[in-house]
């Protein structure tokens, strides 16, 4: 109803058939005609993204309708394209969690992508994931994530910020398939091992329903399989098991993996990784392990691509 006005240009009279004007001073979602909506399906992704993005909340009826057009299957019918540009605008909210939450909630993230769908069955060990399963702290990271490129602390640019989100809401599909209970220290512990590389594969899979094209998949593999690396590498030098020559090996040999995606990409997405727990005062924490990283790379000059020399051994005579 709120996209459902019109504005007499002679006048400025402002054409109001279907109440949207109390629907935008009560920031509420509302569809305008039951019997109507449902001939483009697309609307249901509309209506999570515009969720996301103004912070409005659907009317029951309209949030009831949309369950039903999931529960029949109605998504199916869309193009990869068509729901790519609707999850663009619903990663570009200040707070994305809104429209994801929104999504799972009608079944659509169990009917589009049932590789994040298991992330709510997935536990965590509550010493460092309090929030709880990895679906509660993929919507923090996605929160926080979306803070970090708002904030514009590593210099994105282009088509970086958006990867830097989907990266975010994919990095740890791995967990699904490798957390386990286990007993350390004589307490019991959940871990998920090794789920950076075994979240390579679901990654791939939620993409291949979506259409963002060849860098973009680059530089969100590269998050789902290194975005452990920054941190790793520093609590590994502040316990004293590298020194500083070690570790700048490590984060040049980092570098190599994720070429040609920029570092700034990997470590805006471990930033958000990093805030997106339930620990008190984290998200206003200095992020050491990003800033160690970006000091290494700066005062041993390993972004700077080496000069290419003038004469090659194939240029011999």
């Amino acid at each position: 109803t709120v996209n459902a006005l019109a504005c007499d240009p002679l006048n400025g009279e402002i054409l109001d058939a279907h109440g949207g004007l109390d629907d935008l001073s009560r920031r509420r979602l509302r569809a305008v005609d039951p019997r109507t909506f449902p001939e483009d399906p697309l609307r249901v992704w509309r209506a999570f993204q515009f969720a996301a993005r103004l912070d409005f909340r659907l009317d029951p009826d309209t949030l009831q309708l949309l369950q039903v057009m999931v529960g029949r299957g109605d998504l199916a019918e869309l193009s990869k394209e068509r729901v790519t540009d609707e999850i663009k605008k619903l990663l570009g909210a200040a707070r994305p969690s809104i429209g994801l939450t929104l999504a799972r909630g009608t079944g659509a993230i169990a009917s589009s992508f049932p590789e994040l769908e298991a992330l709510a069955a997935t536990p965590q060990d509550p010493e460092w994931h309090p929030e709880g399963d990895v679906w509660v702290h993929t919507l923090m990271v996605v929160d926080e994530a979306a803070a970090v490129v708002a904030r514009g602390a590593w210099g994105l640019s282009g088509q970086e910020p958006l990867r830097v989100l989907l990266g975010a809401l994919l990095h740890d599909l791995g967990k699904a398939s490798t957390t386990e209970q286990t007993i350390k220290d004589g307490r019991a512990r959940i871990i998920s091992p090794r789920h950076e590389a075994a979240g390579e594969a679901p990654a791939r899979a939620v993409l291949s329903r979506l259409a963002f094209g060849e860098e973009a998949e680059g530089a969100v593999l590269a998050i789902v399989r290194w975005h452990l690396s920054p941190g790793s590498l520093f609590y590994a030098l502040e316990r004293g098991e590298m020194d500083e020559r070690a570790y700048a090996n490590a984060v040049r040999k980092v570098l190599k993996r994720i070429h040609p995606v920029r570092w700034q990409v990997l470590v805006a997405a471990c930033e958000g990784d990093w805030r997106g727990r339930a620990i008190e005062g984290v998200s206003s924490m200095r992020f050491d392990p990003g800033l160690r990283f970006a000091e290494a790379i700066a005062s041993e000059k390993l972004d700077v691509a080496p000069a290419k020399p003038l004469v090659l051994g194939r240029d011999g005579l």
